[in-house]
């Protein structure tokens, strides 16, 4: 009886879900005019941005730089205590540890898209060419 009444319940919830999904309209065709089709406007990273951007740079170079130093000498090694190194060995004074500069990130990323989208292909390249070093040493090495 309680799953009979389970599934009734189920069933009455879930109606109006179904029915708002089959009335939806047709989507109006888009016009297409040749000389009046206006180019999406190029956001610009704010200038705190611009600054933030350029000591990520230099951060992730530095953390990839050492955790390739330390694959290459067979060293153990935490994540955590390589990106404090990073962060120090970067001179980058603003930022006393990984986190109070990881913070700044996040919160930079909430305030401006284009620094988000900026950092996460600089993020992204920098990832594929470390995997690609290491790739690389490992195949020298046998």
């Amino acid at each position: 009886m309680r799953t009979l009444l389970t599934m009734l319940l189920a069933l009455a919830f879930c109606a109006p879900l179904f029915a708002q999904e089959a009335e939806k309209p047709p989507e109006p065709p888009k016009e297409e005019k040749g000389e009046d089709v206006k180019e999406p406007q190029k956001r610009e990273m704010s200038e705190e941005g611009k600054t933030l951007f350029a000591d990520v740079e230099r951060v992730f170079k530095k953390y990839y730089e050492i955790v390739l130093a330390k694959v290459k000498a067979n060293e153990p090694y935490k994540a955590d205590d390589v990106w404090n190194e990073a962060v120090k060995e970067a001179k980058n004074a603003k930022y006393k540890d990984s986190t109070e500069f990881h913070d700044a990130i996040t919160n930079m990323k909430r305030k401006d898209r284009v620094f988000k989208k900026d950092v996460l292909d600089l993020t992204t390249r920098l990832a594929k060419e470390n995997a690609e070093a290491i790739e690389k040493w490992s195949k020298e090495q046998k």
